[in-house]
């Protein structure tokens, strides 16, 4: 009988994990006609290139400031007969259920049994701005994030190769993957072993490129992108944040072509500075300091670097979410964390103005909760 009954209990779970899947879906698909400004004048137009210019030939021009792995992915769904806004959406959401499954892989090491990882697969996939970002925005940020979550996972089960290889593999997509190289660095000057597979960053980054050099782009655009196209890049507008709530709302523009080098300076030295503390510490490198140690870069770096767009704090929003799984008296670092990105997203999305100051004081008290807990040291 208890038998029957446990059956029955487990056929209900699954039933009800499966109809909140679909809830998922229908909700993102039913946000896939609105056309933000980034579609309408990056990626549509990007596509329409690469459709009038023999698709993988197209790559030969730079036409696009996106590294050339998004950019064949682009050319692929150029030769799908589904509308482009459909299929770049597609593409995107595909990758929340990544980045969901690796949440609850991650927050299995710490439950093992029970509903609770299934409760943070479906944190992330309800989180406001990982539906927002690719269902309604048609970003990419979910590619380069998932890899990032599955470095952290690897990580955590030490195993060095998956690691970095997933790391490369998101680097090769955005530059904001560097948000979390710090975390590999500490790793670095803790474990000998993970040294060797650094060589995978440089190595992943030329395979990508390759194929577009000899589609006949030059090498050394190829080699420099994110310097060219991305670093230097303020289009045109002389500010210190491009909408992201972070340290720079309470700084005035025209002190940026002082505050910039500052700035850089400042979050380069601070983040030498956490890892050298970390180091000296002798901090164990264990599953809840490597959660503590993700969210943290991937929350303080957007913070404190100039130029940052409100989209930088993606990776923040999700290991937010962990961290708050790990560590629940914090169930309310992610309730902060998205509610600034998400209010930032709307000012941009839909002309919704929100005072950024103030979110960005949300974050700063986050900051200072999270860090005041990490100073506890732990072995």
């Amino acid at each position: 009988m208890s038998e029957t009954f446990r059956d029955h209990r487990l056929k209900r779970k699954n039933l009800g994990i499966i109809i909140l899947i679909i809830i998922t879906i229908i909700l993102r698909l039913s946000l896939f006609n609105f056309k933000s400004g980034d579609y309408l004048y990056n990626l549509s137009p990007w596509v329409e290139i690469i459709k009038t210019n023999g698709h993988f030939f197209s790559l030969k021009e730079a036409f696009s400031n996106y590294t050339p792995p998004y950019l064949y992915i682009l050319v692929l769904l150029s030769y799908l007969p589904v509308p482009t806004l459909y299929s770049i959406k597609l593409v995107s959401i595909i990758f929340d259920y990544v980045i969901a499954f690796l949440v609850m892989l991650i927050v299995k090491e710490k439950y093992k049994n029970g509903f609770i990882p299934w409760l943070s697969f479906f944190t992330v996939l309800f989180t406001p701005t990982v539906i927002l970002n690719g269902a309604v925005w048609a970003q990419c940020d979910a590619i380069y994030v998932s890899g990032l979550i599955a470095m952290v996972f690897f990580l955590i089960k030490k195993k060095w190769g998956p690691a970095l290889l997933c790391f490369s593999l998101a680097f090769a997509f955005k530059l904001q993957t560097i948000f979390l190289f710090p975390l590999l660095i500490t790793f670095f000057l803790k474990e000998k072993k993970i040294r060797k597979y650094f060589i995978l960053i440089p190595l992943l980054y030329l395979l990508f490129i390759l194929p577009n050099y000899l589609l006949g782009r030059k090498f050394s655009d190829l080699l420099t992108i994110y310097w060219n196209f991305q670093i230097n890049e303020d289009y045109g507008l002389k500010r210190l944040t491009m909408n992201a709530a972070n340290l720079y709302q309470w700084i005035p523009n025209r002190l940026v072509d002082i505050i910039l080098p500052l700035g850089l300076v400042f979050a380069f030295s601070f983040t030498l500075f956490f890892i050298l503390f970390i180091y000296r510490r002798r901090y164990s490198l264990n599953k809840e300091t490597v959660v503590k140690l993700s969210f943290l870069f991937a929350l303080t770096l957007p913070f404190i670097l100039p130029r940052m767009h409100e989209r930088y704090f993606f990776a923040a929003d999700v290991t937010s979410i962990i961290y708050a799984f790990y560590f629940p008296r914090f169930y309310y670092v992610p309730v902060y964390v998205i509610t600034a990105s998400l209010f930032a997203y709307l000012r941009y999305l839909f002309g919704i103005n929100i005072n950024l100051s103030f979110l960005a004081l949300l974050l700063l008290l986050v900051i200072f909760a999270v860090l005041k807990d990490f100073s506890k040291k732990n072995y």
